[in-house]
């Protein structure tokens, strides 16, 4: 005989989410208190220190200018935080709406927003962001446009899938009949029963979006200099990997444990919400 886990020693036992939990905690401290954690400014340079190894005073060693990598690396949590936010935060606010309409109306208005959600899925999502980055040019706020406008395909099909059940229970047709709006449906009866999938794909969403923001700065469509953005580090130290690798490992280092714990954290996100997996 099958028994359910109470929540509280589900997520005790769920080491997954604890320890997603943890780095994302630790990435959102980093970024909050960065001006306290950073020894330095992150436009701090000096050429007498230039490429310089870890030590005393510059625990990861400087960069090419002499500026201090654990300095730049810390602040850089900030603008990957608010890449993956403001972006993924365009993403849930385009593809939750579509999903609503293209699953409450059905019909041709559908098939129309499915139609355009199939083609976006069959370009690379990098390389959408890269043709609008084209257009607008390079710059963190153009980063957060162009990561906002192309992908919102997941969580579109996503809200469609759930609409399109949640809309035949009685509870809606209830609402329906007493001369509830479609706007108040919607945001009343159907939205509140799509946020536990929608938390789940917008915290693996934040993961891919950071990165993807990380591969655009590489190429120079992202943040530009001075800013401190990771995947900027990655790209002005690759020329010095030889002679001063940590100039890109630290940024590399950080760039790979906050994508670890997003997904991770996404991942026992997705095993709370499913109430097949806290049975026994």
């Amino acid at each position: 005989m099958r028994k359910r886990v109470s929540m509280r020693k589900f997520i005790a036992r769920n080491k997954t989410l604890s320890i997603g939990a943890l780095m994302v905690a630790i990435v959102c401290l980093v970024a909050i208190f960065a001006p306290v954690i950073a020894p330095y400014g992150y436009a701090e340079a000096s050429m007498r220190d230039a490429a310089k190894p870890p030590s005393s005073s510059h625990l990861l060693g400087t960069d090419q200018y002499g500026r201090d990598v654990l300095s730049r690396v810390v602040y850089g949590t900030r603008l990957s935080l608010l890449i993956g936010i403001f972006g993924q935060g365009i993403n849930i606010c385009i593809g939750v709406t579509l999903g609503l309409i293209a699953g409450y109306f059905g019909s041709r208005l559908d098939d129309a927003i499915l139609g355009l959600c199939n083609i976006l899925l069959c370009l690379p999502v990098l390389i959408l962001a890269m043709a609008v980055m084209a257009v607008l040019g390079p710059g963190l706020m153009n980063v957060f446009i162009a990561l906002g406008l192309t992908n919102w395909t997941y969580d579109c099909r996503l809200v469609r899938s759930q609409t399109l059940s949640i809309r035949e229970e009685e509870y809606v047709s209830a609402a329906r009949a007493t001369g509830c709006s479609t706007v108040r449906i919607l945001a009343r009866h159907i939205l509140p029963n799509c946020v536990g999938p929608i938390l789940v794909l917008t915290t693996l969403g934040m993961a891919d979006t950071i990165l993807i923001g990380a591969a655009l700065g590489f190429i120079g469509l992202g943040a530009q200099p001075p800013q401190p953005e990771w995947g900027t580090m990655l790209s002005q130290g690759r020329d010095y990997i030889r002679l001063a690798s940590w100039i890109c490992t630290f940024p590399g280092l950080a760039l790979v444990f906050t994508i670890m714990g997003f997904n991770l954290l996404g991942d026992g996100l997705r095993d709370l919400v499913d109430p097949h997996l806290r049975t026994r």
